[in-house]
């Protein structure tokens, strides 16, 4: 999908230093897939205590 956006060029120069990326696309894609991973583990968390899991036997 391609959708124009302004970034903050400090944060793209400082993520192409950290990274050795060579393309937006690929800095995108990253952050997208911490955020996605970030906020499932934030999620899990927040249900720690909430749930309780089935103890099972195995023979």
């Amino acid at each position: 999908m391609k959708t124009p956006v302004e970034i903050n060029e400090e944060l793209v120069k400082e993520a192409f230093f950290l990274t050795n990326f060579k393309t937006e696309k690929e800095l995108i894609d990253l952050a997208f897939q911490k955020l996605i991973s970030t906020s499932k583990k934030r999620n899990l968390l927040d249900l720690s205590g909430q749930i309780q899991l089935a103890t099972f036997t195995f023979f």
